[in-house]
């Protein structure tokens, strides 16, 4: 299994050296905030709040997707028809039902993102410092 990659049940699995990044541990990317870990701590409040809504949306997508592609056709005809009707009380008993862990989709959505995130910050900073 190489620095960054996922074990047998799909998740993320802690790297051997326990670096992510260049200086950026695993328990950095759970524990520190995606603004700390951009280094954007002086960012206007307002524009923090606006990067992490974007970043909640792009988040909730991937796991809509993950969600999608677990279910059978009939699951997702009935999920669809929840959202449609509004009926979050049934979403997540067709959710239940189908063994689908939410919550951990989500953690796990949200650490993936953030390495995606840190890791371009760090390229881009790597290939403004070559030229």
């Amino acid at each position: 299994m190489d620095s960054n990659s996922t074990n047998d049940t799909g998740t993320v699995a802690a790297p051997k050296n326990n670096y992510f990044l260049p200086g950026i541990t695993f328990n950095d990317f759970v524990d520190k905030s995606i603004i700390d870990l951009l280094g954007l701590e002086k960012m206007a409040p307002a524009e923090q709040d606006k990067l992490i809504k974007t970043m909640m949306d792009t988040i909730q997508s991937r796991v809509e997707g993950r969600i999608i592609n677990t279910l059978s056709d009939d699951e997702f005809t009935k999920v669809k028809a929840t959202i449609n009707n509004k009926d979050e009380e049934a979403f997540f008993e067709i959710i239940k039902k189908s063994d689908i862990d939410i919550e951990a989709l989500y953690a796990e959505e949200a650490l993936l993102y953030k390495i995606e995130l840190v890791n371009m910050v760090q390229q881009s900073n790597l290939a403004s410092k070559e030229e």
